[in-house]
């Protein structure tokens, strides 16, 4: 879906928008994106695996799934867990707008990437090869 619109990426700058490698020509772009993204992982991960589920795993938590198997990933829990959701999905979101518009589209990836990372990667190695 998404290879239709990647040439318009190069036409960023004619927009007045940054270009796509103004990450790699300002400092700490990568620092400061990848980072965050990170940080909002680790976040998730103290929410979620130490604070409402401590006890080891006996399967693969609905949030670690295989493809296509998490396409079909639905909320459920706590009120405060949902609005805790919301509140660091719209930080998250916001981050990746704010690094967009300084560093450009890699940047904006990197968030997203730097949260995958801790939250997708490497929790779901921890569970599937320490806790199961």
């Amino acid at each position: 879906m998404i290879l239709p619109i990647l040439p318009l990426l190069l036409m960023q700058e004619k927009a007045s928008l940054p270009s796509i490698d103004t990450i790699n020509k300002k400092k700490n772009g990568w620092v400061s994106t990848l980072g965050v993204g990170m940080i909002f992982g680790i976040l998730d991960l103290i929410v979620v695996k130490i604070i409402l589920h401590p006890e080891p795993y006996t399967e693969m938590p609905p949030f670690l799934q295989p493809f296509p198997y998490s396409i079909f990933l639905y909320s459920s829990g706590a009120l405060w867990f949902i609005i805790y959701a919301t509140v660091s999905g719209i930080a998250m979101n916001a981050w990746q707008f704010k690094s967009y518009m300084q560093y450009g589209f890699i940047a904006s990836l990197a968030v997203r990437l730097g949260h995958y990372l801790v939250w997708h990667i490497i929790l779901g190695v921890f569970v599937e090869f320490v806790e199961l």
